[in-house]
């Protein structure tokens, strides 16, 4: 039989095991965790640089390509003058530092859509260089939720009144209010545009079927080569009087011909007035009737006299002979 002793030793002995193989089970437990969430695994410092984290918060997970492989471990604001900027600092795993390079991205996410947040980083170029412990990321700033929905509620405000506004234009036309409304309700229009088109087709059959100047100049290559050459020699007699040297690109190009030009035909005026005013012989023999007279009546006397001449020689021409 055990002493009172012995069995408080036993007690005693029993609770230890107890309390040791616990302690073991934890700490299998916390190695088994640790590996599976590389706890335990070794770590490098990344830093990138945005305007804003949009709430991220420190511990926040980090995403290599979607496969966690770190988290965030500092947030904090740089004091640049006209440049406010907030660096965040986060431990990635050293397994995935291969995968990490110059060109890789990091930028903050949203789990849903208005969910707790993350860091996502893309994977770089083989060719790019590795980033080390303290180098800095490409950081992209976050999209900004609440000043999406802000502008999404004022587009679909817009929206709804240009809606309404359509829906106004709409009725009207249905209507046949305005000259778009009377276009598409009134039969009238459709007769006559009806009756156009089938004047043209009439007219189309018969520049098809007819011989006159106009079937000829759509049908014909050859009168279509006159007229061309036709447009093409006045297009280099009109190329010749403004670039040329002869007379008529003289006489359209040079003021001293314009102004005597002009000159003449003053004078000429000047001339015809002085006529219609009666002054000078010119204007007497124009406008005084028995002028005009005595000089048809001069004029018959004379034909009469050539006739007479002519018929009878011998009554005007005496000749003799010694």
């Amino acid at each position: 039989m055990k002493t009172r002793q012995q069995a408080e030793r036993s007690h005693e002995i029993k609770v230890g095991l107890t309390f040791l193989i616990g302690i073991l089970v934890i700490i299998y437990i916390i190695f088994a965790v640790g590996r599976h969430q590389g706890v335990l695994e070794k770590r490098y410092l990344l830093h990138f640089y945005v305007t804003r984290v949009n709430g991220l918060q420190t511990g926040a997970p980090v995403r290599l390509n979607g496969v966690r492989v770190g988290s965030v471990v500092g947030i904090s604001f740089i004091e640049e003058v006209g440049n406010p900027k907030i660096k965040v600092s986060v431990e990635i795993l050293r397994s995935v530092q291969k995968h990490i390079r110059k060109d890789s991205e990091a930028y903050i996410g949203t789990l849903g859509l208005l969910g707790d947040k993350f860091v996502s980083i893309t994977a770089g170029s083989p060719d790019q260089p590795m980033l080390n412990d303290g180098d800095f990321l490409v950081g992209m700033d976050p999209i900004d939720v609440e000043k999406l929905i802000d502008e999404s509620v004022a587009a679909f405000n817009e929206l709804k009144d240009m809606t309404l506004k359509i829906k106004e234009i709409t009725d009207k036309i249905n209507e046949g209010q305005g000259t778009l409304g009377l276009l598409l309700n009134d039969p009238r229009l459709y007769n006559e545009l009806m009756s156009s088109f089938e004047l043209f087709t009439v007219l189309k059959n018969d520049l098809e079927s007819s011989d006159g100047i106009l079937a000829k100049i759509l049908r014909d290559s050859t009168m279509y080569d006159e007229l061309y050459t036709f447009l093409k020699n006045v297009n280099i007699l009109a190329d010749s009087l403004v670039n040329g040297s002869g007379s008529a690109a003289r006489f359209v190009a040079s003021s001293e011909v314009h102004d005597k030009l002009v000159a003449n035909l003053e004078q000429i005026s000047q001339i015809l007035q002085k006529i219609e005013k009666g002054d000078g012989t010119v204007s007497r023999m124009l406008n005084d009737d028995a002028l005009y007279e005595r000089l048809v009546k001069a004029i018959n006397q004379l034909d009469s006299l050539a006739t007479d001449l002519k018929q009878n020689p011998r009554r005007y021409v005496t000749v003799k002979v010694f």
